[in-house]
C-alpha cells in the first residue's frame, strides 16, 4: 500500500515516502505539478516499491502532463488523452493525435519549456 505525505513551502510541494508503482509515482507527481499556484514538487523522498523505470524520467513525464493540464492545454481526464507522452534518459516522445493545430504548437512549446527536457520526438 503507499503511503505518501505532503509539505508545502513557499509555493514547492514536498512528496515523501513509497508507493507501489511507477504508474502510482506519475499519477502522484502529475496531480502535484497540475496544481495551481505551484512553482515547484520535490520528489527526492519519494520512493517506488517496485521500480522499473528511472525516476528522474518518471519525474519528467509527470512534470510535462501536470504542466500541460495547468496549462489548461489538456484535461486532468487521462484516459481522454489521445496523445501519449513517455520518457527516456530525458528525451521526450509524443505520439498520437492533438486536437488542432494551435493544440499542437501549444504541447510543443510547453513541452520545450520544460529545462529537463533533452529533444522531443514529435509523432503528433
Amino acid at each position: 500500500m503507499s503511503k505518501v505525505t505532503m509539505k508545502v513551502s513557499n509555493g514547492t510541494i514536498y512528496l515523501s515516502g513509497e508507493v507501489d508503482s511507477d504508474k502510482d509515482f506519475e499519477n502522484i507527481v502529475t496531480l502535484a505539478e497540475s496544481t495551481a499556484g505551484v512553482t515547484a514538487v520535490n520528489v527526492d523522498n519519494l520512493f517506488v516499491k517496485d521500480n522499473h523505470q528511472s525516476l528522474a524520467d518518471l519525474y519528467l513525464t509527470a512534470k510535462i502532463k501536470g504542466t500541460l493540464i495547468r496549462k489548461n492545454i489538456l484535461d486532468k481526464n487521462f484516459s481522454a488523452w489521445t496523445i501519449d507522452i513517455k520518457t527516456q534518459n530525458g528525451h521526450v516522445y509524443l505520439t498520437g493525435q492533438a486536437d488542432s493545430v494551435i493544440n499542437k504548437q501549444a504541447i510543443l512549446d510547453t513541452v520545450k519549456s520544460i529545462t529537463e527536457v533533452k529533444t522531443i520526438d514529435d509523432n503528433l
